[in-house]
């Protein structure tokens, strides 16, 4: 900074307390003042306020009966909105339902209109594909081969089973993958029993032809789900970790420290490092979803064992309960299903940090597919993809929250 630019700044800040300080001296020598003075001073202002006062009365006197009517107007648009916004409101199931599915409604008739109002300039436009483009899309890569004589021919059921086997063949890429095949001992032994059930599925139960042509959306969803689930698996292990370290003092000073430095690291950063140790296969992608969520559940779960009453503990400890009765038959029931929701909650980070690993490495997936896709800027193909996968990951949210009212009853009670 130059010495003009400190100078003028300088003076800008003498400027602002010399204006403090005239005001407080101002505000001090009006308290000074008596009050009949400055009432005797400020009598000229009442009467001109008074005038003005009248003025506008005798103006709007013959609005008021227009004013009362709007106002009772706006009350009663108003009086809906009011009952709507209590804390003690009970909606109709009915009314709970459409507004439920409103905001849905509103966002999809925006995205036609924007799609609409591009290809009224361009039709050729990509970027915002029209919905029936997009239907058009789903019965593309949801419904079709690509062998053009097979689509034409093919049957209802036929085309059922062709999903079916499309949906297997994604989860045996993953469960099968070439990392178990090069293994030696109990890993191939594995490896060559998965094959024999997989190939049994496929061919007697499903029909499914040798040089079959499977549906793309499929068996990319296919393969998806199965690293997804394979990775919550993994991650429930998390809430054990948690619950243990909240009741055992010696398991939190080992771990506690060490998660919460490790739930900082960006799981992105390390993605580079987890490809280079575990390869390109599905060990790295179901790694970098295990690492991103596991230390937040098992957190999160530790919080949970710790605000439990000492008094439930010390009571089991009274009736003869051992250590690992207290922590697996006292304290996880109780937090279980707080963790269901933890999980539930973090179904969207997991989520992504999967479809990081497989934009990055992979031949199969959802993931994979987008990333393929977006060099052709095939929109269409992009937008059925996300809506896929929320659709997904909705329904899966909604199946944890129904699991939980209706199995723990007493959660929040």
């Amino acid at each position: 900074m130059d010495i003009l630019a400190l100078s003028a700044l300088v003076g800008f800040y003498l400027r602002v307390v010399i204006a403090i300080v005239i005001v407080f001296v101002v505000v001090g020598l009006i308290r000074l003042v008596p009050s009949r003075v400055v009432h005797a001073a400020l009598a000229p202002f009442n009467t001109v306020i008074g005038i003005v006062a009248r003025l506008l009365r005798a103006v709007f006197s013959p609005l008021s009966p227009v004013l009362r009517l709007v106002v009772r107007v706006l009350r009663v648009i108003i009086s809906p909105i009011a009952h709507v916004m209590r804390t003690d409101a009970r909606p109709n199931p009915r009314v709970a339902m459409i507004l439920s599915f409103l905001p849905f409604v509103l966002l999809v008739s925006l995205y036609a209109f924007g799609a609409y109002l591009r290809h009224h300039e361009d039709p050729d436009d990509k970027i915002l594909p029209l919905p029936t483009k997009i239907f058009e899309q789903f019965s593309e890569t949801g419904l079709k081969t690509g062998d053009e004589e097979l689509d034409k021919t093919i049957s209802v059921t036929a085309r059922g089973k062709l999903i079916l086997s499309s949906l297997v063949e994604g989860v045996r890429q993953v469960v099968v993958s070439d990392e178990t095949a090069e293994a030696s001992g109990v890993l191939s032994g594995i490896h060559r029993a998965l094959s024999s059930v997989f190939d049994w599925t496929q061919h007697s139960v499903l029909e499914t032809p040798p040089d079959a042509h499977f549906v793309q959306l499929w068996l990319d969803l296919g393969a998806s789900v199965t690293r997804f689930i394979l990775a919550l698996i993994a991650i429930m292990f998390a809430v054990i970790v948690g619950v243990n370290m909240g009741l055992l003092p010696y398991m939190e000073v080992l771990f506690y420290r060490f998660l919460v430095f490790f739930d900082k690291i960006p799981t992105v950063a390390l993605l580079p490092i987890l490809f280079i140790v575990f390869g390109i296969g599905e060990l790295s992608k179901f790694a970098v979803v295990v690492i991103g969520v596991f230390p937040t559940v098992a957190l999160d779960s530790y919080l949970q064992a710790k605000s439990l009453p000492p008094e439930q503990l010390n009571k089991a400890r009274t009736l003869g309960a051992s250590q690992w009765e207290i922590v697996y038959r006292v304290a996880l029931p109780q937090i279980w299903p707080k963790m269901l929701n933890s999980i539930r909650l973090n179904f969207k980070s997991a989520w992504n940090l999967l479809l990081v690993g497989e934009s990055i490495a992979a031949s199969s997936g959802l993931g994979y597919r987008i990333y393929v896709v977006r060099r052709y800027l095939a929109m269409d193909v992009i937008l059925l993809y996300v809506v896929v996968m929320t659709i997904l990951l909705f329904a899966a949210d909604w199946a944890v929250s129904r699991y939980i009212k209706r199995h723990y009853v007493w959660l929040d009670k």
